[in-house]
């Protein structure tokens, strides 16, 4: 090969020298496990040969004990090894604290290791001892017992030596580990061999775990002593703490490798109990090869996985992105080519070696176990990319699709055996990994903040085509009655409008009685508080996490409600007001808990108000609450200076007022009996749906606030409404006004009957009114002051309108037409609004 083509070679497959070691010791894989296979078969009774790859799925288990602790260790000590190096004597130098940190990280690994493989061993050798013991009575005589126990002895041993592996590999030493493996298995192979030449049969497995034992002490004292001794005898200034810094990453990696276990190997042992050692002999040599290949391909992401980590802590999140793509689509292509050799090789022995054959599974499972072992790999960057942030966002996702695997392979395996095994594997890999693929494109959205740019290499499934893998959990969900509410919960007015309809469309009977879940992360709800109310009549999920691995069964077509449109109706009417009119006078779904008003009352005194004494809140939209998209809605806001004579005729007739709202709103001057509570110490989530259902009345504008005061049956008076055809609130308690609109071409107020009779009436964001060279006008001071008198007037009972009220009400009514947003509502116009402007209709 010229040496360009070798550079062309290196550069596409993204090679090192430790790829190189890597891809060595998985070819000389690759190549010996046929080898390997061929005597076994020649060498072993099928019987044997169960028992053979029964003893190393059992020997798997070692996950129950490890419990994730290994890969946690890597991925810490790849962020404190970007602060240090080895010198030319193999010591570790650099920064003190991350070495310090580095050396306590060490101690806990092998604290915990030792323990484990003496717990490990005992338990193993005693629990195994009874499984295998199931079938010595069947077939003919095999003398397992001395192999099994001293396995179990030389597995705890090599236990132990794990946190020394972990640490290495995290502090970038895979190329010697690689070497080290690569040597390993050019001794261990051979030693297979001729054991099994000699007759070993099965302590075939012992003699080279024997041979892999010594090897790795020598290994570990000759490259690595100085390395061991620099961690044991550093200056010790700052600890890992496991339970604050490492027990929340290993309890979700735990779960996830004992999920993995579930995935991986207790096909064997499943098969060994239900179906004898012939038929589990023939999957483990199966599974042998198929993993062989698998392993091959994911060479490249192992070696990948410390640079992952030291590429997060030094925020190079472009240069982790063209890392992980290309490693991606390497480890795919491999498996995938891979897999297409070893059916090939299987189909010869089909024709040359028939014996031999049978000694492994149909066609069918082999090549649906292929094929799902290459979408493993997707599956396997993407929980190595995500992990490299020190969290485990796969938890639910690996726990369910352990728990689903692992159910389905012993029912399958006692009824269905191995080709009902296969199609129930491939099921859930398809399953998982259109749900792990939106789980990494929201958290590394989320994480790294930027946009997506390697979705299309690791995403690889598009939107349709998940919907399709999800469809078997999706339809038992739809079958038990289970929807997902969808609407925007950071915004508290569709918290409140748009789960308020939906209930009182389920209690109409308009919808049917479903078993609803709204996902409301607690870290992007506008209130908890509220969110708790809710609880009362649908189920709320707010674990953060919980919520993102439900995603996308929740964004499901059959699963998904869109309960937003309630009150986001574009260029057409708001259903929620023909809902409140079916609804009549029932009383509203939300009351306030007696421990709410208990407390609720105390923290009035506390603000100034005396006992018994009622109030109003105020609230005039202002642009701080989301800044992001605030060039839309700017048209909306007014000046809370605005309200102070309607705060103030409040005032006069013996009424506190509370103005509510967010701390990014203007301080107002100081009034007399009125309280500033958006910048007041005591604002919460609850004390805030107090004052929303306890005020006499809400004077507000076009925002989310009122329709928490709704919600709880208070009536509301709007001023500045914008656009006009939103002017009418939401019951027949309430009033509105909206805002005039003024023509910059013919610079005058338009009429009602202009505004209404065309699109102008519906204009819903700011850069609209400038498109259609139109702005709007605040109320005065006057118009929400007689507003805000008439609503207290009609709360007290004290209000009657006359024939000209009425009159000017029904014209300004006539306007509305089906489409524009409020029509249709019980509520009203301000009467001395329409009475000032009645030249405008």
């Amino acid at each position: 090969m010229s040496a360009a083509a070798l550079n062309w070679l290196v550069r596409v497959a993204h090679l090192n020298r430790a790829v190189v070691w890597g891809l060595s010791g998985k070819i000389l894989a690759g190549l010996s496990g046929p080898i390997t296979a061929i005597l076994i078969a020649k060498k072993f009774s099928p019987e044997l040969q169960g028992y053979h790859y029964t003893f190393f799925s059992l020997l798997a288990l070692q996950v129950f004990v490890e419990l994730g602790l290994s890969g946690v260790i890597t991925t810490f000590a790849s962020h404190e090894w970007a602060k240090l190096s080895l010198n030319e004597r193999g010591r570790i130098e650099g920064d003190p604290v991350a070495l310090s940190r580095l050396s306590s990280l060490a101690a806990l690994g092998f604290r915990w290791f030792v323990a484990a493989a003496v717990f490990f061993t005992i338990l193993l050798a005693v629990g195994g001892y009874f499984f295998l013991s199931t079938k010595s009575s069947l077939g003919p005589q095999i003398h397992w017992q001395g192999p099994w126990i001293g396995l179990c002895i030389l597995t705890g041993l090599n236990l132990a030596f794990v946190p020394a592996w972990a640490i290495l590999q995290g502090c970038e030493q895979v190329e010697r580990i690689y070497f080290y493996r690569f040597v390993e298995m050019s001794l261990r192979y051979p030693a297979v061999w001729v054991a099994l030449l000699m007759g070993a049969q099965l302590w075939t497995g012992l003699i080279a775990s024997a041979i892999g034992t010594c090897w790795a002490l020598g290994f570990l004292w000759r490259k690595y002593r100085h390395f061991l001794a620099s961690l044991r005898y550093a200056e010790k200034s700052e600890s890992v703490d496991w339970k604050h810094d490492i027990l929340p990453l290993q309890w979700r990696i735990a779960l996830s490798w004992i999920s993995g276990y579930f995935m991986f190997s207790l096909f064997t042992p499943a098969l060994f109990h239900f179906q004898g050692p012939v038929v589990a002999g023939q999957f483990g040599m199966t599974w042998a090869l198929i993993s062989g290949v698998s392993g091959l391909a994911g060479t490249w992401l192992q070696v990948k996985v410390p640079e992952f980590g030291a590429l997060v802590s030094q925020k190079k999140f472009q240069a982790l992105d063209q890392i992980v793509r290309k490693t991606a689509m390497i480890s795919f292509w491999i498996a995938i080519l891979g897999g297409a050799l070893l059916l090939g090789i299987i189909l010869i022995l089909d024709y040359y070696s028939p014996a031999l054959r049978l000694r492994l599974l149909p066609m069918l499972p082999i090549g649906i176990f292929i094929f799902a072992e290459a979408l493993n790999q997707v599956s396997s960057v993407q929980s190595s990319y995500l992990r490299s942030f020190k969290r485990e966002p796969f938890l639910v996702l690996s726990v369910v699709m352990g728990s689903t695997v692992g159910i389905s392979t012993i029912i399958c395996a006692k009824y269905f055996g191995v080709t009902g095994i296969s199609f129930a594997y491939l099921a859930a890999v398809l399953i998982g990994l259109g749900w792990g693929t939106f789980i990494f494109s929201e958290c590394r959205r989320e994480w790294t903040g930027q946009a997506l740019h390697i979705g299309r290499s690791l995403a690889v499934l598009s939107r349709p085509l998940k919907e399709v893998l999800l469809l078997v959990p999706v339809l038992v969900l739809k079958s038990l009655g289970v929807r997902f509410l969808w609407t925007n919960i950071d915004r508290i007015g569709h918290l409140a409008c748009d789960v308020d309809c939906y209930i009182k469309e389920r209690q109409l009977g308009l919808v049917p009685q479903h078993h609803a879940i709204l996902l409301a992360p607690k870290d992007k709800v506008a209130n908890k508080a509220l969110l708790g109310y809710w609880c009362r009549y649908i189920r709320a999920i707010s674990s953060p996490w919980l919520c993102k691995m439900l995603n996308p069964l929740a964004s499901h077509r059959l699963l998904r409600l869109n309960i937003y449109e309630y009150t986001t109706a574009i260029n057409e009417t708001a259903p929620f007001y023909g809902i409140q009119r079916q609804w009549g006078g029932r009383p509203p779904l939300l009351s306030l808990k007696q421990e709410d008003v208990a407390r609720g009352e105390k923290c009035l005194l506390q603000l100034g108000l005396p006992p018994g004494a009622w109030f109003v809140c105020v609230h005039s939209r202002e642009g701080g609450y989301s800044v992001h998209d605030e060039h839309f809605h700017s048209h909306r806001n007014s000046a809370i200076e605005s309200y102070q004579m309607a705060m103030k005729a409040i005032v006069d007739r013996g009424g506190w007022c509370i103005r509510i709202g967010d701390p990014s709103m203007k301080k107002m001057s100081p009034m007399r009996n009125t309280i500033d509570y958006a910048h007041s110490p005591l604002k919460s989530d609850w004390m805030d749906l107090f004052l929303f259902a306890r005020c006499r009345f809400f004077l507000g504008n076009s925002s989310g606030p009122f329709l928490v005061a709704s919600a709880f049956g208070v009536p509301v008076a709007l001023a500045n409404q914008s656009p006009v055809s939103v002017v009418l609130p939401y019951g027949g308690a309430d009033i509105g006004i909206p805002k005039l609109i003024w023509s910059e071409k013919d610079q005058r107020l338009l009429a009602f009957p202009e505004i209404l009779g065309t699109s102008i009436g519906d204009l819903r964001l700011t850069h609209e009114h400038e498109q259609a060279g139109i702005s709007v006008i605040d109320n005065t001071t006057e118009d929400i002051r007689d507003l805000a008198l008439e609503q207290l007037d009609r709360v007290e009972g004290r209000l009657t309108y006359d024939p000209v009220d009425e009159a000017l009400q029904a014209k300004f009514k006539g306007l509305m037409r089906p489409g524009h947003y409020s029509y249709g509502s019980d509520s009203r116009v301000g009467r001395a609004f329409l009475k000032k402007h009645v030249a405008l209709l």
